[in-house]
């Protein structure tokens, strides 16, 4: 049974590692063509502009999904790829005003809640990432992140975190092992010396 259950830590803890190469690849791929690392899906960034106030302050974090444009409503807060040059195609964080299909997609009028005018260039297929689930400052973990490389910096120093606790779990319980086969042993020897100053005869196979 240990032998099992060192077999599967390890087998996990090589998964962990496996999935933490992966993580770095996609993510520094991902930055270099300034675009969002999308895992299982769902992608996080941290919002640098007071575009969105008061809804989304400046630091917060935002985790948005993958979803068609189709599913997209007004009201809806989206993350897209800007086209202005001054930003040079980062990503915007702004909220859906207007829907419209024409020429077979779909286009989405958007504005931040703190800007005074719509934004100049509307949403397409071409340009969307994705439509935020969930948001906040996350006890002021975003402003630790300040764009992917500290997003990645997290990433990784949590994986090896991980693999660093499991295999201190492993050492563990692989001394706490030995100390209880000890115990036994030594119960043992304890209990034969006393058995043989009776006068008991214990025959070991």
């Amino acid at each position: 049974m240990k032998k099992v259950f060192k077999t599967l830590g390890s087998v996990l803890t090589a998964i962990l590692f496996f999935l933490c190469i992966v993580v770095i690849v996609k993510s520094t791929v991902a930055a270099k063509q300034n675009r969002p690392a999308f895992f299982f899906g769902y992608a996080i960034s941290t919002v640098v502009t007071e575009s969105m106030e008061p809804t989304i302050m400046v630091g917060d974090i935002i985790i948005y999904k993958q979803v068609d444009i189709s599913e997209v409503q007004e009201g809806d807060i989206i993350v897209f790829r800007s086209l202005d040059p001054k930003l040079r195609g980062g990503a915007v964080t702004h909220r859906v005003i207007r829907t419209k299909y024409e020429y077979g997609d779909y286009s989405l009028t958007t504005k931040g809640d703190n800007n005074d005018s719509e934004d100049w260039d509307p949403v397409t297929s071409g340009n969307f990432y994705g439509k935020v689930v969930t948001y906040g400052s996350f006890f002021g973990l975003g402003k630790l992140i300040k764009n992917g490389r500290g997003i990645l910096f997290i990433l990784v120093i949590t994986g090896f975190l991980v693999l660093a606790l499991m295999e201190v779990k492993s050492i563990y319980l692989h001394i706490k092992a030995n100390k209880e086969e000890e115990l036994k042993n030594k119960m043992k020897e304890e209990l034969l010396k006393e058995l043989e100053e009776e006068g008991i005869d214990i025959k070991n196979d």
